[in-house]
């Protein structure tokens, strides 16, 4: 997403009032918060430096979110609908002998340069989504479903063998995928150290590539099963 820089000394500190004052305080807030998971994981991140690095005091990021994970729950929401305005257009672009194969090469091509994201959505169900209200939880949701059988249709429509509402399911699939794949191609500790070892070799995990093979097949053997 694009990074929102510091809010100018002061302007931060006092309450917004109309509209657009709000979005901009939304947006310095979510810009601080990408900017602070670039550098460390979410458990190492508090809400009072997300709200020191968009430059407004910490009470007023509790009146946009209540608690730390609702706004990497936006932050996430928000990489995600990025990655569906670039990848729907192209899947619908595709001619019509697309492969699964060239739809899974497709699909990783452009979520490649959204690693926060793809690290969001590691995360998601585990560690973001144990810590909403009622209210961010079903708001999610309801966008996910919006977005999710859009993007679902523009998945049908490159690969008509795919079942009816089966874009849908191959988008939640693919998530499945992203999220038990990330860590394994990302380990972290003692475990990056022992596997760095070159007899290691045969149990690393190249997550691009087993993302694009994994994907190409779930999606062959979808259109098969119709």
């Amino acid at each position: 997403m694009r990074s929102t820089s510091k809010l100018q000394a002061g302007e931060g500190w006092q309450r917004a009032h109309s509209a657009e004052q709000k979005e901009q305080r939304r947006e310095a807030i979510l810009g601080a918060a990408a900017d602070l998971f670039r550098e460390r994981s979410l458990d190492d991140i508090s809400i009072g430096e997300v709200a020191e690095r968009a430059g407004l005091a910490k009470g007023s990021v509790y009146r946009y979110f209540a608690t730390k994970e609702e706004v990497f729950q936006a932050l996430f929401l928000q990489g995600l609908g990025a990655w569906f305005d670039e990848v729907m257009p192209a899947l619908r672009g595709l001619p019509r002998d697309t492969s699964p194969d060239d739809v899974a090469a497709l699909v990783v091509r452009t979520l490649a340069p959204r690693e926060p994201m793809l690290r969001l959505l590691a995360i998601n169900s585990c560690d973001i989504e144990k810590n909403l209200s009622l209210e961010a939880a079903r708001a999610s949701q309801r966008w996910m479903l919006e977005h999710i059988v859009v993007a679902g249709a523009a998945f049908e429509a490159a690969l008509p063998a795919l079942p009816e509402g089966g874009g849908v399911r191959a988008i939640l699939r693919l998530g499945a995928l992203v999220s038990g794949l990330w860590p394994m191609g990302h380990p972290i500790g003692a475990m990056k150290k022992v596997l760095a070892a070159p007899k290691m070799a045969p149990l690393r995990v190249d997550f691009y590539g087993e993302l694009e093979v994994s994907f190409a097949a779930l999606l062959a053997g979808m259109c098969r099963a119709r």
